[in-house]
């Protein structure tokens, strides 16, 4: 759970990202997934590499949600920006792996079960229900991908709450900032959300949270930068919780 391009994390990231991208594409005008999709590539795109089609997919939806489909901003990779989300120092896995996996997909039933497909590619552990009491302004500091999980779940699931604007996540690795990613575009929520390292670059201006929600797959570094800022944002320690 570290931002390390591992072969497994780039398979994690790919996964992942296409699993969303194929439930979201069931509610598009313009399809990259479908039957007449893969026509229109036997067509047109024959001479190339099925994973170009792929990547093409990816790119274009990393335009609108860059942190579910852009490997750049989810490592930290220098040099992604928004016409090239990619950045310097990503491998793809292999071809044949890629291939097979575009394959064999299969859309997911719902919202939810994209999550939690999600989260079980990352290896990130499924919580309880938090006692939050969730409404559209809440604004919520998170580290750790388990509390991740139990946050993205609970705001999911609320038609009223935006995943993307309620969330700080402050995070060093690829896990916890791909599943806030994933769930800001199933609310088709454009835009980065609000990823934080343990370094703290960047805090300034961002909107002070109330609620804190840890867990203890946070690492060190992300447990000490997010209490202080709980600290410096006044989070009350009844408002401080751990997933």
């Amino acid at each position: 759970m570290t931002t390390e391009v591992t072969p497994d994390n780039a398979v994690a990231f790919y996964r992942a990202a296409l699993a969303a991208g194929i439930f979201l594409d069931q509610g598009s005008s313009d399809r990259a997934f479908d039957a007449d999709a893969d026509v229109a590539w036997r067509t047109y795109g024959a001479d190339l590499p099925l994973v170009i089609r792929i990547d093409m997919a990816l790119r274009n939806l990393a335009m609108l949600y860059p942190a579910a489909f852009a490997p750049g901003p989810l490592f930290q990779l220098p040099g992604w920006y928004e016409d090239d989300p990619w950045g310097v120092g990503f491998e793809r896995p292999p071809r044949d792996e890629l291939e097979a996996l575009f394959r064999s997909r299969s859309p997911q039933n719902s919202p939810g079960d994209v999550l939690a497909h999600a989260a079980a590619i990352w290896g990130a552990e499924s919580a309880g229900t938090l006692s939050v009491r969730w409404t559209p302004t809440t604004q919520v500091l998170v580290a750790g991908p388990t509390a991740m999980v139990s946050v993205v779940s609970a705001l999911a699931a609320d038609a009223a709450c935006d995943v993307r604007s309620q969330v700080v996540l402050v995070s060093d690795g690829a896990c916890a900032r791909h599943l806030l990613g994933i769930a800001s575009a199933l609310r088709r929520s454009s835009g980065m959300p609000r990823f934080l390292a343990s370094s703290l670059s960047g805090s300034e201006g961002v909107l002070p949270a109330t609620v804190m929600v840890t867990s203890k797959d946070a690492t060190v570094a992300e447990r000490a930068a997010t209490t202080r800022l709980a600290d410096q944002w006044n989070i009350l320690a009844s408002e401080r919780y751990e997933a």
